[in-house]
């Protein structure tokens, strides 16, 4: 069989450590969901990213200004880093690490 996954095939494994967080956490920084995939927390980083480019679209064809759009992107970068971080933390406890 080619290189696809079957329904019964295990997901690839969550990325875990010092390193792999730090880069995470850029990454979320820079576009939201982005930390997300790099972690191998596939839906959560597809519907993170999948949010973030609906509100831009949303807000860029209204009439919101600059500042509206700055304020409301920011605060979706800091959720999706508050997400990546607790999902790491409950990983590196033992517990679930999240939707793969």
């Amino acid at each position: 069989m080619s290189g696809r996954r079957g329904r019964g095939a295990a997901a690839p494994p969550v990325r875990q450590g010092r390193w792999a967080t730090i880069t995470a956490v850029v990454l979320t920084i820079a576009v939201p969901g982005v930390g997300h995939l790099y972690l191998n927390l596939l839906l959560r980083g597809v519907i993170w990213l999948a949010g973030n480019i609906a509100l831009v679209l949303i807000l860029r064809g209204g009439d919101v200004s600059a500042a509206g759009l700055a304020a409301v992107l920011g605060a979706l970068r800091v959720a999706a880093l508050a997400d990546l971080l607790l999902t790491q933390r409950a990983a590196s406890r033992g517990g679930p690490p999240g939707d793969r």
